[in-house]
């Protein structure tokens, strides 16, 4: 009561992020629409791009791909337009995961890579460990197994660094 509608939207997002984070997909779900819709109010860009993100990978997680498609192309687009490569990178990561879902691993290699490289320009280590991992899992799928090793071995440190365990794991078994 009394907080003023932009900071709760954003703040309902974070909230999404953290429900995500403990595998809370419905309430992931249910706090980024209410805090997209505050965010888009409020014309706080970067929120709305993380906000459209998350309800992506949620509807993902659930099969609804047509649904996942749409809020993941949006972030995208929204992001890119006011600049916002942390946001643009996440959710191009969110793309590439989707396509490797849907049996399109070239497109996917390239919202990896494109993911990849704009993590890499602002230095965000677990999005960076993010894409590394997408691209070797498709390098498993090719059974390229040398550049899934690569791929693996390079994400490793900013995952250990952050505790990572679940993706630690995810790399050492394609190790």
């Amino acid at each position: 009561e009394g907080v003023p509608p932009p900071v709760w939207g954003a703040a309902l997002v974070g909230r999404a992020q953290v429900a995500v984070a403990r595998r809370d997909f419905d309430g992931a779900a249910r706090w980024s629409a209410e805090g997209l819709a505050g965010c888009r109010a409020a014309g706080d860009t970067i929120m709305v791009a993380a906000a459209l993100d998350l309800l992506g990978q949620v509807a993902m997680r659930a099969a609804r791909f047509e649904e996942s498609a749409g809020h993941i192309n949006e972030a995208i687009d929204v992001a890119h337009a006011g600049g916002d490569q942390w946001n643009e990178a996440h959710a191009q990561i969110s793309r590439g995961a989707l396509l490797a879902l849907r049996g399109k691993l070239r497109d996917s290699q390239r919202a990896f890579e494109r993911g990849l490289v704009l993590m890499r320009a602002v230095d965000q280590g677990w999005g960076i460990s993010r894409a590394l991992i997408g691209l070797g899992q498709l390098a498993q799928l090719r059974g390229d197994r040398a550049s899934a090793r690569i791929y693996y071995e390079e994400a490793l440190p900013s995952l250990r660094a952050i505790d990572g365990g679940p993706e630690i794991a995810r790399c050492l078994s394609g190790l």
